[in-house]
């Protein structure tokens, strides 16, 4: 949803949404905010729906089929916390990790915000040795508190769709089996 301002994480929304001359009252919970898009600086913001009443989830169903709209990534993402290092065109060496990968893409949660439309280079350490993935920043999520300090979600897309299934697949394999052995990440 873009807002002409920012809310906070966790901020409690209400929604009124007019579907076919029925309106849906929804109770929402932000759980993430990207930075200002321009022309118009809006600020995206994710959403989590409260549970909906059966008959009001069935009218939003309903409507979003007559739309052929999908509601889901376009790629399955699988939670997945590992180091990686980032690098780009004009940024200093970043240290992260990731929070989620997939074959389409990750979030990777980093010490500073990177604009959106940043193309970097994500890199792993694997078994067979680093593994590099180009990727470009698609949206920019507001500060988490850690022990450390602040962390930013950054939503990265990979370049190459063959890259990225080899990248999730070999990542997700070796945390798997990290984990059977019982040691703790790299």
């Amino acid at each position: 949803m873009l807002l002409p301002q920012r809310l906070d994480r966790e901020t409690g929304v209400e929604l009124m949404l007019e579907l076919e001359g029925r309106t849906l009252q929804i109770m929402a919970t932000v759980r993430w905010v990207g930075v200002s898009i321009p022309p118009r600086h809006e600020y995206p913001h994710g959403l989590a729906f409260h549970p909906l009443q059966p008959g009001e989830r069935a009218h939003l169903d309903a409507f979003l089929l007559r739309l052929g709209k999908q509601v889901q990534r376009s790629y399955s993402r699988v939670p997945l916390e590992l180091p990686v290092t980032v690098e780009g065109s004009g940024t200093t060496l970043l240290s992260g990790r990731t929070a989620d990968i997939g074959e389409g893409g990750a979030q990777v949660m980093l010490p500073t915000t990177l604009p959106t439309g940043t193309v970097i280079t994500l890199s792993f350490r694997a078994s067979r040795g680093v593994v590099r993935v180009e990727a470009t920043i698609r949206w920019v999520g507001g500060a988490q508190q850690e022990q450390g300090g602040s962390i930013f979600p950054h939503g990265c897309q990979f370049h190459s769709e063959t890259a990225g299934k080899q990248l999730a697949a070999d990542l997700y394999i070796e945390e798997f089996l990290r984990r059977a052995r019982g040691e703790t990440p790299a």
